[in-house]
């Protein structure tokens, strides 16, 4: 399908699993994208990517145009002697909103798939109480030493699949 610019941008931009802290691979595709066009990026300090245009009009109010390079995730913060993951909300993401689904996680070494698991809707009492990280593994099929082989350990991030970040046409 011939996808317009833009949108093929975007696609780009949405295959490269970026959570907080672990920006490094994004930062290197926008600074690809940017001189792709002729320009130049900048990276400062904190690891922004600036880029600085001439304007038309050299007397014009100072324009600035700002996103985030990160996604939100999850952070692993215990392997189970199972092998499944306890995670923990990295940036606003939230278990009710992501529900059970396959993600990345980008271990030191490897990145390795997993799903996430929420306890069971049906328990008693459950119905009525909201779900919190707190009720969910991510279940990876690993054993904890197949895990510290990949590089997965507590402060690893994880991010949906790569088909869970769109871009979504309706």
């Amino acid at each position: 399908v011939n996808q317009h610019p833009a949108l093929r941008l975007f696609s780009d931009l949405l295959a490269v699993p970026a959570p907080p802290g672990r920006e490094e691979l994004i930062r290197q595709v926008i600074c690809g994208k940017v001189a792709e066009l002729g320009l130049t990026p900048q990276v400062d300090p904190a690891g922004n990517v600036l880029v600085r245009l001439e304007g038309r009009e050299p007397d014009a109010p100072l324009c600035i145009l700002a996103a985030h390079m990160d996604e939100v995730g999850v952070v692993v913060n215990r392997i189970e002697p199972d092998g499944s993951l306890k995670v923990e909300r990295l940036g606003g993401l939230y278990p009710w909103k992501v529900g059970e689904r396959p993600v990345q996680v980008l271990g030191d070494l490897e990145t390795v798939l997993g799903v996430i698991a929420l306890k069971s809707g049906h328990m008693a009492g459950a119905a009525d109480q909201a779900v919190t990280w707190a009720d969910a593994r991510v279940i990876t099929g690993r054993t904890p030493e197949q895990l510290a082989a990949a590089g997965v350990r507590p402060g690893s991030p994880a991010v949906p699949v790569r088909e869970g970040r769109g871009p979504y046409l309706l």
